[in-house]
């Protein structure tokens, strides 16, 4: 008799996994210099790492082999970099761009930005035109970072742009000559994310690969491993590197990154990927589970941490059962509030929820179930939530002040296609008021809002 589609999907994605390169590991880096303030979440006010922590996932195969929490405590300076990027700076005047789109609130300035009194970091040039956004970044309101590629003679094509205007107005910088994920031919190394600390510490990395900036973007460093997902805040830098097997990535015990956490493979199960969110001392580590693994290994496991990751506590999944069927955890967001907000999506059927918890993610509490919605989640609070999903066809950022239990569109991009992936789009903010939005279907487009998501301003870059 032959197999049934279940069966032999699920034969398949788990012969897939057996033949799975080793993937990652988490890692935390620290800073015993940083001043003793609540710092919310891609907002830190530390200064240069001096102290390095690290949480680290190990992966053998797809199945997850260990997981470490590691930390350093010894004053040291950023190990010496196995190779140094150190590309010229562009020239030319940085563009200036309005923004398109529909407004909802405030008109943009057309005349050319000029650079702040007191600036630190390059001054930039030229955004490369056709730049799309894979990801973006914020030390503050107004100063940021977008990861992205644009069309170019030689690959790859991988740009780094910046703002310092929340913005408003962007120029170009000059990242690594490597390959952007989900773009480029991964099969040596290419980069998936960016994420700065303050104006000049910044980092570039990939399931292979590590970069370091300390002059805000001129040059970058190579360092040991790779990284899955990192996230700063609180004085640390959390990550997820990639692993080799090892209770750390390469170079951990000369870089100083020790282990203070270990999960077995029996307690995580087989996963599909990790996320990490923080804000104001809490941080919050995401196990997806493998969906076609059977029902012992699909549900997604939540560790959570209240003293900046310094230790963990396992929630297990998130979700609350709230119909029949299983109820798995696909994204996951926090807030300056301590809240912490996931997303549930029913393993049979399209419909979806979010569920808030404010007790460090002991217990949430769920919105109304919805059909339609993607996996990302937002929160500005444990009030104000956003999803995204589907409304007449076209990608639409949806808000919530009751927690999920009623939903308003805010904003609106392009139709809802296929087409659009692997890009999995940004929504994230950087305080109560001010969060971004890159829509999965129209990647040239930043949205920002500044009044906790009621309304929302659209920069198109230029073609």
């Amino acid at each position: 008799m032959p197999e049934d589609l279940e069966t032999r999907l699920r034969r398949e994605l788990q012969a897939w996994a057996a033949e799975a390169p080793p993937p990652q590991a988490v890692s935390v880096r620290d800073d015993a210099a940083a001043p003793d303030v609540p710092v919310k979440r891609i907002r830190p006010t530390w200064l240069l790492p001096a102290i390095a922590a690290c949480l680290v996932f190990l992966v053998a195969g797809a199945t997850v082999g260990g997981i470490a929490l590691v930390r350093h405590l010894a004053h040291t300076q950023p190990t010496a970099p196995s190779s140094v990027t150190s590309p010229p700076s562009p020239s030319g005047p940085p563009p200036s761009v309005s923004p398109t789109g529909p407004h909802n609130s405030a008109t943009t300035p057309t005349s050319s930005p000029t650079r702040p009194s007191g600036a630190v970091g390059p001054a930039g040039g030229p955004v490369p035109a056709g730049f799309t956004v894979h990801d973006l970044t914020f030390v503050s309101d107004e100063a940021g970072w977008a990861l992205g590629t644009a069309p170019c003679p030689n690959r790859p094509c991988t740009s780094l742009v910046r703002t310092t205007d929340g913005g408003r107005h962007w120029v170009g910088l000059r990242p690594p000559v490597v390959g952007l994920v989900g773009v480029d031919d991964c099969s040596s190394a290419c980069v998936s994310n960016v994420r700065f600390a303050t104006p000049v510490i910044g980092y570039l990395f990939g399931p292979q690969v590590f970069y370091l900036t300390t002059d805000g973007g001129t040059t970058w460093q190579r360092q040991a491993g790779g990284a899955a997902a990192l996230e700063i805040g609180d004085g640390n830098v959390l990550r997820v590197p990639s692993g080799d097997g090892q209770a750390c990535f390469p170079g951990c015990p000369v870089s100083g990154w020790r282990t203070v956490l270990a999960l077995s493979s029996a307690q995580v199960g087989s996963d599909t990927g990790v996320q990490l969110s923080r804000s104001s001392g809490h941080a919050y580590l995401q196990v997806y589970g493998h969906v076609s693994g059977g029902a012992s290994q699909a549900h997604s496991a939540l560790y959570a941490s209240a003293d900046g990751g310094l230790n963990w506590a396992s929630r297990g999944e998130p979700c609350p059962q709230i119909s029949s069927g299983e109820i798995d955890a696909s994204a996951l967001s926090s807030a300056s509030d301590q809240s912490v907000t996931v997303l549930c999506t029913q393993r049979s059927g399209s419909a979806s929820f979010v569920a808030v918890s404010t007790d460090g993610g002991r217990t949430f509490q769920p919105g109304k179930l919805l059909p339609n919605l993607e996996t990302q989640v937002g929160s500005a609070s444990s009030s104000t939530v956003f999803a995204i999903g589907s409304v007449g066809g076209r990608e639409s950022l949806v808000r919530s002040v009751d927690r999920g239990l009623t939903w308003n569109v805010v904003a609106q991009s392009g139709p809802m296609t296929a087409a659009a992936a692997p890009r999995s789009g940004f929504l994230g903010f950087e305080s109560p008021t001010t969060g971004r939005w890159v829509s999965v279907s129209d990647p040239r487009t930043v949205w920002t809002t500044r009044d906790g998501g009621a309304t929302w301003v659209s920069y198109t870059f230029p073609t």
